[in-house]
């Protein structure tokens, strides 16, 4: 499931004064590049997440065919694995299991640390762990409250299952802030108004 955020502010104005279709393609193709990336500070101003981790959730399609551009973002809640310490990554890293031993026991090590947005504090989730999955997949889980112990004839040992995502905010709340909105339709209408006058003057042979 994905957003669409239409990057074409009172382009018919523009069409009806005769500027040509490539060059309202050209400036909008231009403005949208740098209204992905502009939407990624912004976010990552108030969300504790990683510029890879969160552009990977935002895709920007030029406009080709059609005087019209967008910004596609995805719809689905984010695992709170993307707003982990790097302490919880390291972590997982060096001991994917998360055992440890204490009083010559071994037991399991709560070490997820979680902040979802900059200005709140660090949370432990005592009780979730880090996993990744045979698709690859690394996130933050949690065992439901009917787990068993249960044989996995493909990795030769029992697991406690089942086991779902723990999952937070998705991009499109995250951008959905009114504060972020407003800047990027400023944001937008600015840009798109600089980047037609670069094409018109470069049209023409004016520096």
């Amino acid at each position: 499931m994905h957003y669409k955020v239409i990057l074409s502010p009172e382009l018919a104005k523009v069409q009806k004064e005769g500027i040509s279709p490539r060059i309202i393609k050209r400036a909008l193709n231009r403005t949208g590049k740098g209204a992905r990336a502009f939407v990624s500070r912004e976010v990552r101003q108030i969300y504790n997440i990683k510029k890879k981790d969160f552009d990977k959730h935002l895709k920007f399609v030029p406009a080709k065919q059609s005087t019209t551009a967008a910004l596609h973002i995805k719809a689905k809640r984010l695992n709170v694995y993307y707003f982990s310490a790097p302490s919880t990554r390291r972590q997982f890293l060096v001991n994917p299991a998360g055992w440890v031993v204490r009083g010559g026991r071994k037991v399991r090590k709560p070490y997820v640390k979680v902040k979802i947005k900059k200005q709140e504090g660090w949370k432990w989730l005592p009780h979730f762990f880090v996993a990744k999955m045979d698709s690859g997949h690394t996130g933050v889980f949690r065992r439901l409250p009917n787990w068993r112990h249960k044989w996995v004839e493909k990795k030769q040992r029992y697991h406690g299952l089942p086991i779902a995502e723990v999952t937070t905010v998705s991009p499109v709340q995250m951008i959905e802030n009114r504060q972020i909105m407003r800047k990027l339709d400023s944001y937008v209408s600015e840009r798109l108004t600089k980047e037609l006058i670069h094409e018109i003057r470069y049209q023409l042979g004016v520096k």
